[in-house]
């Protein structure tokens, strides 16, 4: 795996970027190596999720960005949930690490640019698949609350979406 990530940095190294790594856990560390970047590219894996918020949190005070949008950034539930719909509608889901390897070859690949870019899926899950893994991972269930098709398709009334590309 190492040798994969320093082959795909090279790219950017030899093209002049500085790669800076910092320590998710070190909150000051984070804080210093973001005060000399001007963009961050997180390719968190699965079991550092709930750290990326100390990006985010570090980001911030570095004055790297001006908002994270959501000062009560937090991990997944670990009580309740809200089910939406009936829950099986399927979503796409991929390896963390395709997922960076694709951001970085995307980046690279003068051919995306202004392009809408389509990952194919390694496999598809649900929200109450996410749910029951979920509830595996944490050793124990959580409280449900269903929001019905009926409710879901009130609460958007009116409202457009637009999907670019």
């Amino acid at each position: 795996m190492v040798d994969t990530k320093a082959k795909l940095l090279k790219p950017f190294r030899d093209s002049g970027v500085t790669v800076l790594e910092g320590d998710l856990i070190d909150h000051e560390n984070l804080v210093n190596v973001l005060r000399q970047v001007d963009v961050v590219i997180a390719t968190v894996s699965g079991s550092g999720v709930r750290e990326q918020v100390n990006i985010l949190k570090a980001a911030k005070e570095a004055g790297t960005i001006k908002d994270t949008g959501n000062d009560n950034l937090a991990s997944p539930p670990l009580d309740k949930v809200t089910i939406w719909g009936d829950g099986t509608a399927k979503g796409i889901v991929n390896n963390e690490e395709d997922l960076a390897t694709f951001t970085l070859k995307a980046i690279l690949d003068a051919g995306t640019e202004n392009k809408t870019l389509h990952i194919v899926p390694r496999k598809t899950g649900s929200l109450r698949d996410n749910v029951i893994f979920w509830e595996k991972k944490i050793g124990h269930t959580l409280e449900k609350t269903v929001v019905s098709q009926a409710e879901v398709a009130k609460i958007t009334q009116g409202t457009h979406t637009v999907v670019p590309g």
